[in-house]
């Protein structure tokens, strides 16, 4: 399990990756703690607890930075580059 100081790095690293992805427009995979994911667009602006994301099949829906596991663009934009 994961110290404090340790989830606080963690959250920090996905809210730049976030940051990046919203500024260049880039579609998301966002993978949970809980096993679930969601893909979409990042739509701000975000604050230091979460992010907005418009989901293709959920629409728009908060997502708490606690929650993320990680964030990485979607596997069909990775593969079109």
């Amino acid at each position: 399990m994961k110290t404090g100081d340790e989830m606080k790095e963690a959250s920090s690293l996905i809210q730049q990756k976030v940051k990046i992805f919203l500024e260049k427009d880039i579609p998301v995979h966002v993978t949970m703690f809980n096993k679930t994911f969601y893909n979409g667009k990042v739509m701000g602006p975000f604050n230091s607890d979460y992010f907005m994301l418009e989901d293709i099949v959920l629409g728009e829906m908060p997502i708490f930075f606690v929650q993320v596991q990680d964030v990485e663009p979607q596997r069909k934009f990775r593969e079109e580059k």
